[in-house]
């Protein structure tokens, strides 16, 4: 797999995870309607620092294993089962989608702590990583460590694209994001989630 489509990849499944609502979204479109656009980028700069911390962590317990070509594909296999499962659930559960742009939280912690709180308490962050996030960062660390940061590069710009698209069309634009277009594009990156879950299968 090329640069850019590791890149790629990180992009869309970076993408589709941002876009599940949750704290992190409410917590973005609070800060648009109550402060400045530019400080979701702190806080997403936090949600990177826990993450960023996460795959150095990841990378040297997996540098262990990833010289066993059988270990690495069973990581691989996993990783695209959990992107499959993942894509399903969103395809299946994006009828009922529902996006509030109404602000919900304070900001007394300040926006890069409650980045890194949101994160790192959130308690589906353990198991992705440790299933789905381990089966990409050993995909992309067969590209060498320019695969990895290329991938995360991907992976934490859309993060970055989408909480700030969140932030503006709650402050800017609001009628643009009604529930069925964010139902439809929901529907979409499942989708391309399930084939890109197949093609990491595919290529073993």
């Amino acid at each position: 797999m090329n640069y850019f489509s590791l890149g790629l990849m990180g992009f869309i499944v970076g993408f589709s995870g941002a876009m599940l609502p949750g704290p992190m979204s409410v917590y973005a479109i609070s800060i648009a309607l109550k402060t400045r656009l530019a400080n979701v980028g702190l806080m997403v700069l936090g949600h990177i620092f826990v993450e960023a911390l996460t795959v150095v962590m990841l990378l040297f317990g997996l540098k262990l294993v990833l010289g066993s070509k059988a270990i690495s594909n069973i990581l691989t296999i996993l990783g695209g089962i959990g992107i499959i499962l993942m894509g399903l659930q969103i395809f299946l559960s994006s009828g009922m989608a529902k996006l509030s742009l109404e602000p919900k939280v304070n900001f007394s912690s300040g926006f890069i702590l409650s980045g890194i709180f949101l994160t790192a308490f959130n308690p589906t962050f353990p198991a992705w990583w440790l299933s789905i996030g381990a089966g990409l960062l050993s995909k992309a660390a067969l590209a060498g460590l320019a695969g990895v940061v290329i991938f995360f590069f991907g992976y934490w710009l859309a993060d970055l694209s989408w909480f700030s698209l969140l932030g503006f069309v709650a402050g800017q634009a609001r009628p643009w994001l009604n529930e069925s277009r964010y139902r439809l594009a929901l529907k979409v990156l499942a989708i391309i989630l399930i084939g890109l879950g197949f093609s990491f299968i595919k290529e073993l």
